[in-house]
């Protein structure tokens, strides 16, 4: 055997040797950097009642009240349930990838003076608690972070920030309906043609009721109805609708209104908003 070969072998042989008495003998695994990690709170999201959010000037209110998720400030809405589970779950599985202490200077060079996004928490016990987010580590999907006023910095995945960083509007509920199609009994239909109305007859049948009685294509008023319970909103225009006439919404050119199976007319008078700016919303977010 060749020297230069007897000497390759010695060196795998003690590099191997090295492995084995420093990391597998003493039981140090291999992946010992990924489990440094550890959770940044030891809550879960059930146990959450609120949240504020603050982004520079805006500030976001959001309460779970009646098992639901409702916006409270800058306005009285209901809130999208998807995008607060989506902030909920990202906030307790959240975990601190590094942390080391931090002067003043630092919290500047970290973005921290002025923070870009800050969480208050709070939950069914009392307890708060607050995240700070500065700027995003250049080189991963981390971003730099303070929790309850600590004078550590930590380094979170940014996941969590990509969830808060929103305004108001993005965590809004833009369902025109809560209902699905299948709630509905009877529809009526206004436009520059005239007006018709559709009845639910059994299960999944429709008739014509107006303006003549007739059967009525299953498959097209199905697929109309989904599109009507499917629309988002795209923007909110108004919070009142104190003048229709601004939106072109005193003479409307299509309204839609549904009985449900309950007896009860969508949209109706206890709606946030009326009839005729929720059908302008519908307009715009069909095309």
């Amino acid at each position: 055997m060749k020297k230069n070969t007897i000497i390759l072998l010695l060196i795998a042989v003690m590099g191997a040797a090295a492995v084995y008495y420093l990391e597998i003998k003493p039981g140090k695994p291999r992946d010992q950097e990924a489990d440094a990690t550890k959770p940044a709170f030891s809550f879960n999201k059930e146990d959450i009642t609120s949240i504020t959010l603050t982004r520079g000037s805006e500030k976001t209110d959001l309460q779970f009240e009646n098992n639901k998720w409702v916006i409270k400030q800058p306005v009285s809405a209901d809130a999208d349930e998807d995008a607060l589970n989506s902030l909920t779950s990202d906030m307790t599985n959240v975990r601190i990838e590094r942390e080391f202490p931090a002067s003043e200077a630092d919290l500047n060079t970290y973005g921290l003076t002025s923070p870009t996004v800050r969480l208050d928490v709070k939950l069914k016990n009392g307890q708060t608690h607050k995240i700070e987010f500065g700027s995003k580590e250049p080189i991963s999907s981390a971003a730099y972070a303070r929790i309850d006023g600590s004078q550590n910095i930590a380094l979170l995945a940014a996941s969590l920030l990509n969830s808060a960083d929103k305004p108001a509007t993005g965590f809004r509920d833009r369902s025109l309906f809560k209902e699905n199609q299948y709630d509905f009994n009877s529809v009526k239909f206004n436009n520059t043609n005239g007006s018709f109305e559709l009845a639910r007859k059994g299960e999944s049948n429709w008739v014509l009721k107006t303006p003549a009685e007739n059967p009525a294509d299953n498959d097209g008023v199905s697929s109309l109805l989904g599109d009507i319970t499917a629309a988002k909103v795209v923007d909110f225009a108004s919070e009142t609708s104190d003048d229709p006439a601004k939106y072109g919404l005193d003479k409307p050119k299509v309204t839609f209104t549904a009985k449900l199976n309950n007896g009860v007319e969508k949209p109706s008078a206890s709606d946030p908003v009326s009839k005729r700016f929720i059908m302008r919303r519908f307009r715009i977010s069909l095309r």
